[in-house]
């Protein structure tokens, strides 16, 4: 990939020395140039996500399709022998199969329902176990206030504070009426938090 093309002003080295830590921006107006890199390299990533998204749901229809045939195959094993009685066949070298009985399950389809069912039977109590989670938010500004009072708890951990960057692009959109011809294109901000 050349960055030359992308950015220019910069040459490939310095924007590969940039990534690779051997290089520094000595001017803030480099950052223009690695900007017009960086909204290269995310239109591309971005091109990347989509090209993966569509490959995925390919492979995941065709993972559906076997797993349905799959099933429709132990299907007829499971009725070719419970039809001849069998309950156990040994096939050496390529398999085993085995027909078993197993209970039905329950599925609960109204939680709060069997929850108020269940309590009026004094039976909730045997079959339930309370669960609870701290607010982040709230947690965060107690800690804050305990960590000035120099009463921190031993059971946690600060993480140091981060700097982060925000970057934004100008994304370009087209504007179509039907009575005139296209309009050029628009540009509107595109925000990426790094």
């Amino acid at each position: 990939m050349s960055y030359e093309d992308e950015a220019p002003g910069m040459s490939y080295l310095k924007v590969e020395g940039i990534i690779n830590g051997t290089e520094q921006l000595q001017d803030k107006y480099e950052i223009e140039n690695v900007l017009l890199v960086l909204q290269n390299m995310t239109k591309k990533i971005e091109f990347l996500k989509e090209l993966k998204k569509r490959r995925v749901a390919a492979i995941d229809e065709q993972i559906q399709k076997e797993e349905s045939d799959a099933e429709k195959l132990e299907e007829a094993i499971k009725t070719c022998m419970q039809r001849n009685k069998d309950k156990t066949l040994d096939f050496p070298g390529v398999g085993k199969v085995q027909v078993r009985s197993s209970k039905g399950t329950w599925t609960i389809v109204d939680d709060e329902g069997l929850r108020d069912h269940l309590q009026a039977l004094g039976k909730f109590d045997e079959v339930s176990e309370t669960s609870w989670k701290f607010k982040k938010k709230d947690l965060n500004k107690l800690l804050d206030q305990l960590q000035e009072n120099n009463n921190t708890s031993p059971f946690v951990q600060r993480e140091q504070d981060k700097t982060s960057l925000s970057v934004s692009f100008p994304k370009e959109e087209t504007v179509v009426t039907p009575s005139a011809p296209a309009a050029p294109a628009v540009r509107a901000p595109q925000n990426i938090t790094i």
